[in-house]
C-alpha cells in the first residue's frame, strides 16, 4: 500500500571508497546507482579496468577468495557434528 505513495527517484553516489584490494582483480569501482522504483531497487556499479595490482595485500585478498567458501562449509560440518542438514534439522 505505501509503495502506491513513493515516486520512482535516482540516488547517484560518486566516489565511493571501495576496498583497494578490489583493484588487484585488474578493476577499479568508479561510481554505484540506485534507483528506487515501485516495489523494488536497482542497483547498478560502474567501473574501470586497471592493471592488476601486485603484492602482499593481493596476495592475502586472492587466498580468502579461494578459501573463503571452504573454510565456511568447515565451519558449518563443526557446527552440525558430522550430520546432515535433515538430521541437524530434526535436532533442532
Amino acid at each position: 500500500m505505501i509503495k502506491m505513495f513513493m515516486t520512482p527517484f535516482e540516488l547517484p553516489i560518486k566516489s565511493i571508497p571501495f576496498p583497494k584490494e578490489v583493484e588487484c582483480l585488474g578493476i577499479r569501482f568508479s561510481d554505484l546507482d540506485l534507483r528506487f522504483r515501485k516495489g523494488f531497487m536497482e542497483v547498478s556499479i560502474d567501473y574501470q579496468p586497471v592493471d592488476a595490482m601486485d603484492g602482499e595485500a593481493c596476495d592475502k585478498f586472492m587466498e580468502a577468495l579461494r578459501n573463503g567458501p571452504k573454510q565456511i562449509m568447515d565451519s558449518a560440518e563443526d557446527l552440525m557434528g558430522g550430520k546432515s542438514l535433515p538430521e541437524f534439522m530434526q535436532t533442532m
